[in-house]
């Protein structure tokens, strides 16, 4: 097949998969379109509490793993601070 009966196909696969979301490339803490129930919040708390628990070790881990325990735990407290129910007067 030439390339120029196959380029325009793979463009038109592209534009229709700009349209869908491609679930490979979803980062749920970085996302704007969420909607959070109570058991959601409930569970990333607890998985907030883990991380503490894990960075709590000190020296004991390595280095690269303490770093990216680090990074999860600032990533799930934003998150988790930027989605605080609002309180109704």
């Amino acid at each position: 097949m030439a390339v120029s009966t196959v380029w325009p196909q793979f463009l038109a696969a592209r534009a229709d998969l700009a349209e869908t979301a491609v679930l490979a490339d979803c980062q749920p803490l970085a996302c704007r379109n969420t909607a959070l129930t109570h058991a959601n919040r409930h569970a990333l708390a607890g998985r907030l509490a883990r991380l503490e628990d894990g960075l709590a070790g000190g020296d004991r881990l390595a280095l690269y793993v303490r770093h990216r325990l680090e990074e999860q735990h600032r990533a799930t407290a934003a998150f988790l601070a930027r989605h605080a129910p609002e309180l109704t007067p």
